[in-house]
């Protein structure tokens, strides 16, 4: 079985004391992530995909820590693959978004709403562990 290791994160805006979330493809709410590239560390790549995918400045993103990894196994073209995607907690100050061409919107949501919103399970429990360390 093909394994893939991909890296992202929940951020936090330290203004607003809001949190970020991305409509993905399947029209549910999720962290923003993505591959690791050749020679990238998974904090580097978590940075990079968070950057790329809400718009967000790469140099106004910053992680605080490593929050826990998800696994889980998918279909792809009829091939089974075993999928690690290691999670970080971010900052940023900045506020503006502009999701990139693959995801469908990237919003900005109140703690109190946040866990109800993500639209996976395992990614609840990632933002659960995120919330009860800040």
């Amino acid at each position: 079985m093909r394994r893939e290791i991909s890296a992202g994160g929940l951020v936090r805006n330290k203004m607003t004391g809001k949190f970020l979330l991305i409509e993905d493809r399947n029209g549910r709410w999720a962290l923003p992530k993505g591959h690791l590239e050749k020679g990238e560390t998974a904090e580097q790549a978590a940075l990079r995909e968070t950057s790329e995918e809400t718009g967000l400045p790469l140099k106004e993103l910053k992680i605080l820590k490593k929050l826990g990894n998800i696994k889980y196994v998918y279909t792809l073209h009829g091939k089974k693959i075993f999928k690690i995607v290691v999670f970080y907690l971010m900052e940023t100050d900045a506020v503006r978004l502009k999701p990139e061409w693959e995801i469908k919107n990237a919003r900005w949501f109140a703690r109190k709403d946040l866990v109800k919103a993500v639209g996976y399970s395992n990614t609840k429990s990632i933002v659960r562990k995120a919330l009860t360390s800040l």
